[in-house]
């Protein structure tokens, strides 16, 4: 750990408080319209109006955090728990990984534990495909200062499966559909669509909050923003949707997906309309980020930590300096490449268009990895 003078001369910390009431305040909107006899006891969300009491408690803590370490602490850590998948679908983010190993489970634990120590209080559980991870729902059940939002293709969940999650009470299920069954079979596999309907029977029979996670490409912009759509989610049992912007990463994209002007144009004044009607509430990335603050890459606001154990800024900007196998997190979010970024991310976000600030600045983050003795996460780039 470096010593006190280095400390006291650090610059201070900054943070996005805004972005992540704003987040939690849907959150809590979309809990409220989820009739309580739904729910399962004693989950966090059983009472969402004690939800953001809650949050105020957690960003409080991260807050004096922050100050006490002299760097900001991200209250979002995305986390990629594994590279394993059962599918292959097109576009995955993932791909181009160079795939070192997946971390064991202790160590996940250990690294989740470490960060709500210092802070952080929601996680984003992605993969690969996290319910591949073996007892999954036992160590999450037992790390109550955290809220899990778990991405999962919905395709592993059985009846005892969703029990499992059921019973930790922390734990938010988000399924990756990405429309009706062409377009979710043509990007994630034939049948897909049909076990995620299956997956969603399941998780209200288990009285689950749950959601869905839709990848917004060009093919099928029109019909996931669309009245009829989300009333089709609603009428699953859909409380929470997000939207996420396909990003063309170098080796893996898919040209055909990628969002035109006229595309964005078209899901930013639908999503204005779903997210005033709030059945099912409605978040967009990366829109929503820029609407209540600057990127919040690097530890401003969220970090991604991948399989391999690296500590990206974030899930779309695959550069790293540092691992947690080897060195505390907090030193991670204090290193030179994370600190640059923190510093760029502010600039750049203000004329990236609305789109990923990093993801469109590629050449800039590479420089600046090179600076800090960063370096591509990435097989096929490294």
């Amino acid at each position: 750990m470096s010593n006190q003078n280095e400390t006291q001369n650090r610059a201070k910390p900054d943070s996005q408080p805004g972005e992540t009431f704003e987040l939690l305040k849907s959150l809590n909107l979309a809990a409220e319209s989820f009739s309580a006899d739904r729910l399962t006891a004693p989950a966090l969300l059983a009472n969402p109006f004690s939800l953001l009491s809650w949050v105020a408690e957690r960003e409080a803590f991260r807050e004096a955090s922050a100050r006490k370490f002299a760097t900001p602490i991200p209250a979002f850590c995305m986390f990629s728990l594994t590279w394993r998948c059962n599918l292959r679908c097109k576009g995955c983010y993932a791909a181009n990984y160079a795939r070192r190993g997946d971390l064991p489970l202790e160590t996940i634990e250990r690294v989740m534990r470490e960060a709500t120590e210092l802070g952080t209080y929601i996680f984003i559980l992605v993969g690969g495909e996290p319910l591949l991870v073996s007892g999954l729902p036992e160590r999450l059940a037992a790390i109550p200062k955290a809220l899990f939002f778990l991405f999962t293709n919905g395709t592993l969940l059985s009846e005892a499966v969703a029990a499992k999650l059921a019973g930790t009470g922390n734990v938010v299920p988000m399924l990756s559909v990405d429309g009706a069954q062409d377009a979710t079979d043509a990007r994630r596999g034939a049948g897909v669509y049909l076990r995620l309907n299956e997956a969603m029977r399941i998780l209200r029979g288990a009285k689950m909050f749950f959601g869905v996670s839709s990848v917004v490409t060009h093919q099928n912009v029109a019909e996931i923003t669309s009245r009829a759509w989300f009333d089709k989610l609603w009428d699953s049992g859909v409380r929470l949707a997000t939207l996420i912007d396909y990003l063309p990463f170098p080796n893996n994209a898919e040209p055909e997906l990628v969002l035109r002007p006229e595309d964005i144009a078209l899901k930013n004044a639908a999503v204005a309309k779903r997210y005033r009607e709030a059945r099912p509430f409605v978040v967009n990335f990366p829109a929503h980020e820029y609407a209540s603050g600057d990127c919040g890459a690097g530890g401003s606001g969220f970090i991604h930590i991948n399989a391999d154990g690296f500590v990206e800024p974030c899930p779309f900007s695959h550069f790293a300096s540092d691992n947690i196998r080897e060195k505390p997190l907090i030193e991670a979010l204090h290193s030179p490449f994370m600190s640059g970024i923190r510093e760029c991310a502010k600039k750049w976000s203000k004329d990236c268009s609305g789109q990923c600030a990093l993801f469109t600045r590629q050449e800039d983050v590479k420089r600046l990895a090179a600076r800090t003795h960063a370096f591509a996460t990435e097989a096929l780039s490294a």
